[in-house]
């Protein structure tokens, strides 16, 4: 009876060996890396009202802030800041988030 082996080499190549006498195939993911099963990685932004109207957003974790007059006007403005920041577009996250943040003051 033949025993099936996994033996992993890193996170984006391994071999597979059915017998220990048999040479093992050897399958490179690394092609794929970037495809759209690989995992993307997001931005969070943090979305605020402005004092002098409009809005406001900062991104999480990274010095990317824009402002804007309505909400249409801060998803392209958001979408521009994060090209400019990125050089690179492999670089950029796949995922751009916005958070909206409201702070309400009740009085009793």
């Amino acid at each position: 009876m033949r025993k099936r082996t996994k033996l992993w080499a890193d996170p984006f190549s391994f071999s597979l060996y059915s017998h220990p006498l048999e040479f093992g195939r050897q399958f490179d993911i690394r092609p794929w890396a970037g495809h759209a099963w690989a995992m993307k990685s997001e931005i969070i932004f943090e979305v605020t009202d402005a004092e002098e109207g409009g809005y406001c957003a900062s991104a999480l974790g990274c010095g990317i802030t824009t402002q804007a007059e309505t909400v249409e006007e801060l998803r392209a403005m958001v979408r521009d800041a994060v090209n400019c920041y990125f050089d690179d577009p492999s670089e950029a996250p796949g995922i751009i988030r916005l958070h909206f943040v409201r702070d309400e003051v009740l009085a009793r």
